[in-house]
Order: C-alpha cells, then structure tokens, then sequence
C-alpha cells in the first residue's frame, strides 16, 4: 500500500505584511523627522560685555542649523578662540540650544530677556 504525500502550502497572511509595511514606513518617518528638527530658540545666558547676535555669529549657528549637525565641543572652540569669552557651557534641551558664559567677573546666571526665534 502506498502512502499519500500531502504537501503544504504556505499561506500567505497579506495583513501581516500590510502591518509590517506600515510599521517600518512609519519608523523611517519618524528618524528622517528627528534628524531634519532644526534649532529654534537660542538663549544666551550669563552675557554682560558680547552682543547676542555677535556671539551667534562667532559660533556658526546664525542659520539655526539641524540639532543633529550641532557640535558642543566645536562651539566652544570656535567661542574660546576670542579673548573676551573664557568659558562656555553649550546645552540642547527639546528644540533649543542654551549657551552659559562663566568664568569672568561681573558675569551673572540669570537668563537674559534677549531670545532669538528662527522666523519660519
């Protein structure tokens, strides 16, 4: 007697493609927007003797460039390069980039009224 080879047929569950398809369209949105997310506030703290927008200068960032692009480190060089700063703490917090000066005399930690927004 012979035996009946039944063969399988893989079935194809179109849904859970759909769902993976959605799934990884949706993921590669969300990184392409956090990677585009462009400054829009930058706040100079603790700056008595440097106009604001002299010191935005200095640093590169007059054109609110992508948060991913900003360097800590390459700002503070480029800042500590002029002999009126000596030191400067660069801080990112959600959209906006916080510059804190320290380190000469007469320098305070307040947060000056002076913000300047990216016009869209």
């Amino acid at each position: 007697m012979q035996k009946k080879e039944f063969k399988r047929h893989l079935k194809i569950r179109y849904d859970r493609i759909i769902k993976c398809l959605i799934f990884l369209l949706f993921f590669v949105f969300a990184v392409m927007y956090i990677l585009n997310v462009r400054v829009k506030n930058i706040y100079i703290v603790g700056n008595k003797y440097v106009k604001d927008q002299e010191i935005i200068e200095l640093a590169g960032i007059s054109d609110y460039p992508k948060m991913i692009e900003i360097n800590s480190l390459t700002i503070k060089n480029k800042l500590a390069e002029e002999n009126i700063i000596s030191e400067v703490n660069v801080e990112k917090k959600n959209t906006s980039l916080i510059l804190t000066f320290a380190g000469l005399p007469g320098w305070s930690k307040t947060i000056l009224p002076f913000t300047f927004s990216r016009q869209a």
